[in-house]
């Protein structure tokens, strides 16, 4: 610690130099604002000041004259000799214009002006070529004499320019413009201007103004002559032939002999429209020329009627059909056209259908019904007995609908007539042939496979705990059939039913009889009776059921736990299909005892799989694990809270725990995780701190001379400078803050001869005299001293700094 002294603050052959970022920013911004400023009241006194008026306008000739005139007026009336004719000429204004005018038929003269005073100073004007009529330009001259003087002699053109002949463009309109006209093959159409209606010396030129058949023709008219400016008429002649404008749409050959033509239609019960296709006919003869079409219709009868527009036709027939098409300016003609409703096919017109229902077998007689049938149709089946199939088929007639009962193939024959005549009557068209087929019944429903009452249902037993050895039973199926349900026709010979299941198969066969027996009275019934009967490795077995729900217990043993799927197969039955099906059983696991699994564990994570601890399994034992969304897993490495079930299983026993399995962070890994993340923090800021320490220390480097202080300020709170003393081995920062001046240097010799001094108050830092760095803290005094020949304005820049 040093004192006041500043024996050791003495820097031989020094100098003082300065650099600040903060000052720069600060200076330079300072200079822009400057700029900016200075540019803006250099506008702003060009405006205000009125500068930009500096440009204004100077006085119009026209104010010139009218002073020159108004000096002129001022002049006496005296009347001066003439020595100069042409001095007079301006005096008085004397003009000798150029002249343009149109052609008018009539003549024109061109004449100087303001000459009402010449005569009385003794000047005449004489004029040569300065009249004419026809279109032309034409030199003429004034000529001004006086006694005398010399003549002067002033040139001017007149012109004569062409007449327009547009002034009358509306008049010629009425004799040549747009029209249109029917098509006249013996006298063809002219539209010509009359050259009786033209001007003196205009003639007239026309072409394609007469038409030679249907078109369109743009006609021109060229009006023209010697004194006029051509005027071009033009217009457009439409020549129609309406004839071929119009046509009945959809005509085609009905007779290729006679090639006789009709419009075709197909009876439908709907109205048929024939009118006239008129879309090519002009727009303009449909708004302007009144056109119209009426309709006149007759039938093979000889009735007709007329209708506007369009006419109708419905029913089957032949019609003549008459259009009558006028127009203004057009000659009336007519179009005719045949028309034929054909017949129409019964089954489609009137939407008729027709089939048979449930046509499995059931023993009651099948009917096809014929549906939608209108009044006036009727309709006629006959049934037929199809044997055999394709090309080579019998139909056997069937005299009496009711024995189209049992399953086969079946043909009926609907025969429809229509009284209307509207749709054919004949074989081809309305005789249908309809074949159906009557199916084997599907007896699938009246079986059922049940463990006492459910339908396919599946049996589920457990083997008993508790014991070493595996303790199971058998367990069977049972099919039950509905005998109330079955047609007589099917008691009248047995069902078969094979059942298989694996390489085991039993085939049970069901007889139905019939024995007598004595009532609770004493008297003989007669009572239904089925017998099943199979036969097991050469052993037959028979037994006897009551004629309602014949249950039948399957003779195939199931034991193990498991799903097990049979197959039995109902045949046997020419009224009934056969029938397929597929009795299932499930036997479930008996409860494994003897696992201890605790509900809630938790591990520390180690990056390897984990599971839950549990006891008692034995090495017979399998278990799976399974996390909360059923997946099937190896178990868990990393942190997290996992509902976990474990399943336990040894033959046919299993069971079931589930448990909360928690992993946690292992201590050890954050703890190296921690020192790790810490250590890469530490080397990124040192290696920043350097990398900043030698950005700052090399923007110094071109002042590191022997004995220099550079001063460098930031601004703010924070004033720091860097200096380097050669010989000493000083090199540090002296700081300037609210708090401490502290100089310090990078060895123990520097850190000696170095002060350090608590401030409460940095109030200065100030030069006392050439050569003197004096700094105030606390009210005190500490100063540097510079040798001689050091500028004197180093004081100011540490100062600013």
């Amino acid at each position: 610690m040093s004192k006041k002294s500043n024996d050791q603050n003495i820097v031989s052959e020094s100098k003082v130099l300065t650099t600040s970022m903060g000052r720069t920013v600060v200076k330079y911004a300072a200079i822009f604002a400057a700029i900016g400023l200075l540019i803006g009241i250099l506008v702003m006194v060009f405006l205000n000041l009125g500068l930009h008026e500096m440009f204004a306008a100077a006085v119009s000739p026209q104010a010139m004259e009218e002073i020159v005139a108004h000096n002129a007026s001022d002049k006496g009336t005296e009347t001066p000799a003439v020595t100069d004719i042409q001095a007079v000429l301006d005096e008085y204004g004397v003009d000798f214009a150029p002249r343009s005018v149109t052609y008018t038929g009539e003549e024109v003269e061109l004449l100087a002006t303001n000459t009402e005073m010449l005569a009385s100073r003794g000047i005449t004007v004489t004029y040569a070529n300065n009249k004419h009529t026809n279109v032309g330009t034409y030199s003429a001259l004034a000529i001004f004499s006086a006694e005398g003087c010399t003549p002067v002699t002033i040139p001017a053109e007149l012109k004569i320019l062409r007449a327009d002949l547009k002034a009358k463009e509306d008049y010629y309109k009425q004799f040549f413009h747009d029209v249109l006209v029917e098509y006249n093959p013996d006298e063809p159409f002219v539209m010509e201007i009359p050259e009786s209606e033209l001007p003196e010396g205009v003639k007239v030129s026309h072409a394609l103004s007469t038409t030679s058949g249907v078109g369109v023709y743009h006609a021109t008219a060229v009006l023209y002559g010697d004194n006029y400016d051509s005027l071009v008429l033009e217009a457009t002649i439409k020549v129609v032939d309406l004839k071929e404008l119009v046509y009945f749409p959809g005509v085609e050959v009905i007779d290729e002999q006679t090639g006789a033509e009709a419009i075709v239609f197909t009876y439908n019960k709907r109205d048929f429209e024939i009118s006239l296709n008129t879309s090519a006919v002009l727009n303009e003869i449909k708004e302007e020329r009144n056109f119209k079409v009426t309709y006149t219709v007759t039938d093979a009868n000889g009735e007709s009627r007329t209708a506007d527009d369009k006419i109708t036709v419905t029913n089957a027939g032949a019609y003549t059909v008459v259009a009558t098409v006028t127009a203004d300016g057009f000659t009336q003609f007519t179009v005719t056209v045949n028309v034929k409703v054909n017949q129409g096919n019964i089954v489609n017109v009137h939407g008729i259908y027709y089939g048979a229902s449930d046509l499995e077998y059931n023993e009651v007689h099948k009917t096809v019904s014929v549906n939608n049938l209108p009044e006036n149709v009727t309709h006629k089946v006959t049934y037929y007995r199809v044997i055999g199939e394709g090309e080579t088929a019998v139909y056997e007639l069937i005299e009496n609908y009711e024995d189209v009962c049992n399953p086969g193939n079946y043909r009926a024959v609907i025969e429809l007539v229509d009284s209307t005549g509207n749709c054919k009557n004949n074989v081809d068209d309305n005789v249908i042939n309809y074949d159906f087929t009557i199916t084997k019944r599907d007896v699938s429903w009246l079986y059922t496979i049940e463990d006492g009452k459910t339908k396919y249902s599946t049996e589920t037993i457990k083997y008993e705990d508790g014991t070493s050895e595996k303790v199971g039973k058998a367990n069977r199926l049972v099919m039950t059939f509905d005998a109330t349900k079955l047609h007589a026709s099917i008691l009248a010979q047995p069902i078969v039913v094979t059942y298989t299941y694996g390489d085991k198969t039993v085939v049970v066969t069901f007889t139905f009889t019939q024995e007598t027996i004595k009532d609770e009275s004493g008297n003989e019934v007669i009572e239904d009776k089925v017998v099943s009967s199979y036969e097991i490795d050469g052993v037959v077995y028979s037994q006897k059921h009551d004629f309602d729900n014949v249950e039948f217990e399957i003779p195939v043993d199931f034991v193990d736990q498991g799903t097990y799927t049979l197959t039995a197969v109902v045949s046997g039955n020419v009224f009934d299909d056969d029938v397929t099906l597929t009795p299932t059983m499930f036997i479930d696991f008996a409860t494994l005892t003897g696992i201890n699994v605790s509900s809630s564990q938790m591990v520390f994570a180690n990056n390897t799989w984990q599971v839950p601890k549990y006891t008692g399994a034995g090495k017979d034992v399998t278990v799976e694990i399974y996390d909360k969304d059923g997946n099937l897993v190896q178990g868990f490495k990393y942190f997290g809270v996992h509902d976990v079930k474990l399943v336990f299983t040894k033959g046919n026993y299993q069971t079931t725990k589930t448990v909360k399995f928690t992993v946690m962070f292992n201590p050890v890994i954050a703890a190296i995780g921690m020192v790790v993340g810490m250590l890469l923090g530490l080397l990124a800021g040192v290696f920043i701190a350097f990398y900043l320490t030698s950005r700052e220390k090399a923007s110094h480097a071109h002042f590191k001379a022997p004995g220099t202080i550079v001063a460098n300020a930031r601004g703010g709170i924070l004033c720091e400078s860097f200096a380097k003393f050669e010989g000493s081995g000083c090199s540090g920062r002296l700081y300037l803050s609210p708090k401490t001046i502290e100089f310090y240097a990078e060895d123990y010799k520097a850190l000696k001869d170095n002060f350090l001094i608590d401030l409460d108050d940095v109030r200065n830092v100030d030069a006392i005299a050439h050569n003197k760095l004096c700094v105030y803290a606390n009210k005190q005094q500490y100063i540097f001293t510079v040798p001689d020949g050091t500028s004197a304005e180093w004081a100011a820049s540490i100062v600013r700094a």
